[in-house]
């Protein structure tokens, strides 16, 4: 499985938030302490704080915009792609869903969890664009390997790139509002690169790297239902729903499809001798199910004696 590692610049969602509802609004959150008096010193105070409060619009996907997005293959040490623009939000978002595989990949970062992910996804939801259905949300994160998350907790990435004797960062995500396009770009893709030398360093202890990368260097367990078996050879204490996973209300389109994909990638030849591949590799051809074993040999029968016949 292919591990992607991404990250996302923000800037103020200045069509949005430069609108005078908006900054109505965002004056309205401000105050100053009620027994002041000195009205020199409450206008200062309430521009400070609305200040303040305009320069975290940018993190939040209700207010802020996506202006770069990078990403990159986590065993590559090629540069990283950036998709940027600062008027296209909604370029960058389908270009960036276009470069993403089709199948379920595991996606890699700092903080991917808590701002990243949810980022993209409520943007893309903004501008109608289409992520791949495998793009992780809260209740799954086995497919998210967030270094901060999953394994720190506390810091900002160069402090422990520091801690690691890993390059530093070139600049801090509170200039990006400041830099031309070009430079968010290089920063975004120099980000990437840094996240990526300290993933690979950490990589043997986050779950999602180590159990779901299959060309990984680091030793792991198979997991006993997941390995390629024959019918004819099925222990008895098999669970039969332990190959295929999904929606139960396309069962039959489900096997159709398995069928139709083993016997024209030279699975199988007869039934009998089913070979089972990897439940990973059965999923991304199926997308439906779930199937049980002694249904997926039904199928097949009745598939290849259709074949036989015509």
């Amino acid at each position: 499985m292919k591990a992607i590692v991404f990250d996302i610049e923000t800037r103020i969602d200045a069509d949005y938030c430069d609108s005078q509802d908006f900054t109505d609004k965002l004056l309205e959150e401000c105050s100053a302490p009620a027994n002041w008096k000195d009205e020199e010193k409450i206008k200062a105070h309430i521009d400070k704080q609305f200040e303040a409060k305009r320069k975290k619009l940018a993190l939040s996907p209700r207010t802020g915009q996506i202006v770069a997005i990078g990403y990159g293959d986590l065993n590559s040490d090629d540069d990283p792609d950036v998709e940027y623009h600062d008027e296209d939000e909604r370029g960058i978002l389908r270009n960036f869903a276009a470069a993403l595989p089709p199948f379920r990949a595991v996606l890699a970062g700092f903080n991917i969890r808590g701002f990243d992910l949810d980022y993209v996804a409520v943007r893309c939801a903004i501008h109608n664009v289409q992520l791949p259905n495998w793009w992780p949300h809260a209740r799954d994160w086995r497919y998210v390997a967030d270094v901060f998350t999953d394994l720190f907790r506390e810091g900002k990435l160069e402090f422990w790139l520091d801690r690691f004797g890993l390059p530093p960062k070139t600049a801090s995500a509170l200039e990006v509002e400041e830099m031309d396009i070009e430079d968010v770009a290089n920063y975004c893709a120099n980000d990437v690169a840094v996240t990526r030398s300290l993933l690979r360093k950490v990589q043997h202890v986050l779950p999602a790297l180590r159990d779901n990368l299959a060309d990984d260097d680091v030793p792991r367990k198979p997991r006993p239902t997941s390995l390629t078996r024959t019918v004819s050879g099925m222990v008895a204490n098999m669970n039969p729903w332990d190959v295929f996973y999904g929606n139960v209300r396309y069962r039959r389109v489900a096997v159709r499809r398995a069928c139709f994909w083993l016997s024209e990638n030279g699975r199988i030849k007869s039934p009998e001798d089913l070979l089972l591949v990897e439940d990973k590799e059965i999923l991304a051809i199926n997308g439906c199910g779930p199937i049980t074993l002694h249904e997926l040999r039904r199928g097949l029968a009745r598939f290849m004696s259709k074949e036989k016949s015509a």
